[in-house]
């Protein structure tokens, strides 16, 4: 079991690398030039959207991890009932989803912002 935990966070990381974060980083830059020209208000704006959004995939990650080792337990013929328990522990899964409820309101209003310091130019 903790071979399979073990192999969905290097999932997790490889998922988290190259393309995704670079994806990650050209959508922050492109937010930072979209939004320039009201001095710092703005810097921290585009700050605050970055670090909600990152937050918000590494929970996504976690519920994602979650499922995984859910399913890879489900479907391991030899798997023994602690394993089956140990698997539906969902401490960090719905940690997560707490995460995710608080951070999707301040997400949709900081875009709300970006969208009306769009408008106003």
């Amino acid at each position: 079991m903790h071979t399979q935990l073990a192999m969905n966070e290097a999932r997790t990381a490889e998922r988290d690398n190259d393309t995704l974060w670079n994806e990650f980083q050209s959508a922050m830059s492109v937010l930072r030039t979209r939004i320039h020209g009201n001095g710092a208000s703005d810097l921290v704006l585009a700050e605050l959207i970055e670090d909600d959004l990152r937050q918000a995939r590494i929970a996504l990650h976690r519920i994602h991890d979650f499922l995984d080792d859910a399913v890879a337990v489900v479907g391991e013929p030899e798997a023994s009932p602690a394993d089956l328990v140990d698997a539906a522990d969902t401490t960090r899964a719905l940690e997560a989803c707490e995460e995710l409820e608080s951070l999707m309101p301040a997400i949709r209003r900081r875009l709300g912002q970006v969208a009306l310091r769009l408008v106003r130019r």
